[in-house]
Parts: structure tokens; sequence; C-alpha cells
């Protein structure tokens, strides 16, 4: 009886929890030096993962098991590993950044709204450095 109850209501219940695996590709990066700096937010803006990632090759790749749900993707390529995002007098950066759908601000970062993506089964996103 304990079996038959386990099976009927505990199991269900165990893939209401799921995570499914987020591959993020960071494409065009111009060197190897120094290490990517990204952040992954839920759809209310709140800091999900934080992570610095020492760059391998000119197209690096981030896995990372997620619940289904709408996300956004922020990243730079910290050249130098002083972990800040370096940016010239003018306040334009100098080092390459991007966002999840490539989205991009005229003044400052892009909204929210313009960078979140839905997330369900083995997602891959791409994000072009610039």
């Amino acid at each position: 009886m304990r079996y038959l109850f386990f099976l009927l209501f505990c199991l269900p219940l165990l893939g209401w929890s799921q995570t499914e695996t987020l591959t993020i590709e960071f494409r065009d990066l111009e060197s190897t030096d120094g290490n990517l700096m990204f952040r992954i937010s839920n759809a209310a803006g709140d800091t999900i993962k934080e992570k610095l990632l020492p760059i391998k090759s000119l197209k690096q790749n981030y896995k990372i098991n997620l619940k289904p749900g709408r996300y956004a993707v922020a990243v730079y390529h910290d050249e130098n590993s002083n972990r800040k995002l370096d940016r010239a007098f003018t306040g334009i950066p100098t080092e390459e950044y991007g966002f999840s759908n490539d989205a991009r601000g005229l003044i400052s970062a892009p909204d929210l709204k313009d960078q979140l993506f839905k997330h369900q089964k083995n997602t891959l996103i791409r994000i072009h450095l610039k």
C-alpha cells in the first residue's frame, strides 16, 4: 500500500522541481586574455548566478541547470582581470560586452524585457560580444 501511495502521489511531485540544461555560447571574442564575467537574472531582475569563466578559446560555452522560466544573461570580457567593465573617459566601454537576445541599449544597458528569453528543455542561446 505504501508503494502505491508513493507511485500515485509522490512520484509526480518530483517532476515539478525539475531543472533543464541551459547552454550559453559566447561568440566573437577578440582574444583569450582575461575572463568572461556574466550574470544570469530571472524575469524579476533578481540575480540567479554570477560567474567568472576563464577563457580557453574564442568561442566559449557554459552549461547550467535551471528550472524552466524566463531569464536574461549579461556578460563582459574582462581582458585585464580587474573584475570590472573598463570604460573610456566618455563612459563608453572599452571591453567587449553582450546581452541575451543580442539586445543593445542606446546609452546604457538594454531593458530587461529585451534581454529575456524562454528557457525550456535543453535551451541553447548565443551571445555575440561587441
